[in-house]
């Protein structure tokens, strides 16, 4: 799966914190002088249709995985209300948790402590008085330990782990009820400036979203940054935002119509019902663009949009 970058004037994202980050036995360190430091988190989320679209800029700290981790806690826990109506209507058992209003309430304010409190893991004794709103009792009884007692390059491992079952149960419910989930993941202007095992951290972070189920986005407000990411992502496609608009339709076509391939009058008359020849011009231009970038694939001429 191809990550796609495109140039776009940064959005003023609607939710914006502040969070307390330690970098003590974290393999890469952001904070060179091992204390703790002041960091800038924004994200939103945006849903049309069938279509989920989760917003998340860390600023310099974009590429520490750590706060995709938060980002998508944050994201969820303002879907409460959503969760619980998409809950109660699929009607699986699995998802019983999900339907009460206060056992999805506790659920969720778990899953942001166990993000929050990865930023706080590491060193000889973990640093969670510095986020007051942590329960240091929650969070030993959500990973069956004591972390004080763990050695510190275990916390952040047992850390994910639980988050990971808890956020997998949301994104299951959502891929049920959704079918693109996106993340826009906004990087830093200066990302030349980064030292590279901050850059190749970034890897990480496309891994994980993808492992999520989510489709992978990069908001650029310098093109340049593109020719920087690409040195560390081998597969990441910069395209302009009319030709992303166009995949995402061509992505809902796979949902609505699912075929093998599909031949281009099959995507003009799904897009525009009776086209004219200007519509298969233009759709064709698209087509020829998107598979160039190695977004589609072109066999005995028709196009596989997912492979």
């Amino acid at each position: 799966m191809v990550c796609i970058a495109f140039p776009c004037s940064y959005l003023n994202l609607k939710n914006k914190t502040y969070v307390v980050v330690c970098d003590d036995d974290i393999t890469v360190k952001w904070n060179s002088e091992g204390d703790v430091e002041n960091c800038s988190l924004q994200w939103d989320v945006r849903i049309t249709g069938k279509k989920m679209k989760v917003q998340i800029d860390a600023s310099k700290r974009a590429t520490d995985v750590r706060f995709l981790y938060i980002g998508l806690s944050e994201v969820f826990a303002s879907l409460m209300p959503l969760i619980n109506n998409l809950s109660q209507r699929c009607g699986d058992a699995k998802f019983r948790l999900l339907c009460n209003y206060s056992d999805l309430r506790k659920f969720l304010n778990e899953l942001k402590m166990l993000a929050y409190a990865m930023l706080l893991c590491g060193g000889e004794t973990p640093r969670f008085e510095k986020n007051p709103r942590l329960n240091v009792e929650v969070i030993n009884e959500l990973v069956g330990k004591d972390l004080a007692k763990v050695r510190s390059k275990r916390r952040l491992p047992l850390l994910v782990k639980v988050w990971k079952e808890q956020i997998n149960l949301l994104v299951e419910l959502f891929s049920k009820n959704m079918n693109l989930l996106f993340i826009e993941y906004y990087l830093d202007g200066k990302l030349a400036e980064y030292p590279s095992q901050w850059l190749e951290e970034i890897v990480n972070v496309v891994r994980e979203a993808r492992d999520l189920g989510f489709r992978v986005l990069f908001p650029l407000k310098e093109k340049s940054v593109y020719e920087v990411l690409k040195q560390t992502l081998t597969d990441v496609a910069l395209v302009e935002q009319e030709s992303l608009k166009f995949y995402e339709s061509l992505l809902e076509i796979t949902y609505e119509k699912p075929q093998t391939s599909y031949s281009l009058f099959e995507i003009v008359g799904y897009l525009h019902g009776n086209p004219s020849p200007a519509h298969t011009n233009g759709v064709r231009r698209f087509l020829e663009e998107l598979t160039s970038h190695g977004l589609l694939k072109k066999v005995e001429g028709k196009y596989l949009i997912e492979y």
